[in-house]
């Protein structure tokens, strides 16, 4: 039953690489297809749900103010609520900025606000690049300290999670939001 098992969204062309990784093939133990063809903006997107045995650790990282009622933070804290309440564990790793969020399972790890950025806005910034390295140096400084079975990056911290995914050796998922 899914109250019993973990469970993950990806992209169907994720789907055939997860299901040939030895870590999760052992853990995966059916998985559904869900298309989101009236709601998304690309009409050619599926989901593919993996049920997997056993709960997971994820590192999670959010490169905007987290949490903010808009865009890219809104649908973060959604996809952070449903891997909770199925029981997961995140680490979310975001910018200094935002309203805190308790909910069971999240832990929230701010990077350090660099010197004269009080805030960023909505879209490119130059102010995003020394955020995007306080960003990066709190997620290694995070996958150093604890084991994870996936990183789940969003946005421009694909980068940072393509990199730390490798290092750790785990399956690494990225959500881009804005297109």
């Amino acid at each position: 039953s899914l109250a019993c098992c973990g469970a993950m969204v990806v992209s169907f062309a994720a789907c055939s690489w997860i299901l040939e990784q030895p870590f999760l093939k052992e853990r995966c133990r059916k998985f559904y297809l869900e298309s989101n063809l009236a709601t998304d903006k690309k009409a050619s997107h599926v989901n593919v749900m993996l049920m997997f045995s056993g709960l997971m650790r994820i590192l999670m990282i959010a490169p905007e103010p987290f949490f903010e009622p808009r865009g890219t933070p809104f649908s973060e804290f959604h996809r952070i609520r449903a891997l909770t309440e199925l029981g997961h564990q995140i680490d979310l790793v975001t910018y200094p900025f935002g309203r805190d969020v308790s909910l069971p399972g999240l832990s929230v790890f701010r990077c350090l606000r660099p010197p004269f950025i009080r805030d960023v806005g909505i879209g490119p910034s130059l102010a995003k690049v020394p955020l995007d390295l306080a960003v990066a140096l709190t997620t290694f400084r995070r996958a150093l300290s604890e084991r994870y079975d996936v990183v789940h990056s969003h946005e421009e911290g694909s980068f940072i999670g393509v990199f730390v995914a490798a290092l750790l050796g785990v399956p690494h998922l990225y959500d881009m939001h804005s297109s």
